[in-house]
């Protein structure tokens, strides 16, 4: 019997450990259980309508290459990042649809590398 107690102890003690570096360790921007793209998307929805020039859309190279508060303070030209980590060229077809709802931009800048590089996209 003593050994059951000893074990359950055991077991609950790094259950409780494990949570709490869990929590510790999670990206600030997953929390809430949201996507980054549905993130991305009710952000969009957030601006008035046709208020954004600038649209930029791909993966991690975009995602963490550039930042529309910095382009506004610089040149005053307005944009929106809808780019996610590890997005697909086909899942970024549908959030420009998705965009394109509420917003006109002037230009759009797509990250397409995948296609470059990965023969099973093309």
């Amino acid at each position: 019997m003593k050994k059951i107690i000893k074990y359950s102890l055991f077991i609950l003690i790094f259950l409780v450990i494990l949570s709490i570096i869990s929590k510790i360790l999670s990206p600030a921007f997953g929390t809430d259980d949201k996507w980054f793209t549905s993130n991305s998307i009710g952000d969009l929805y957030k601006n008035q309508k046709d208020s954004i020039d600038v649209m930029f859309v791909g993966d991690s190279c975009i995602y963490t290459a550039v930042s529309p508060l910095e382009i506004y303070n610089e040149t005053g030209i307005t944009s929106f990042d809808l780019s996610t980590p590890g997005q697909k060229l086909w899942s970024s077809y549908y959030v420009l649809n998705e965009a394109f709802k509420t917003q006109k931009p002037k230009v759009c800048f797509i990250e397409c590398g995948e296609y470059m590089l990965n023969k099973e996209v093309r």
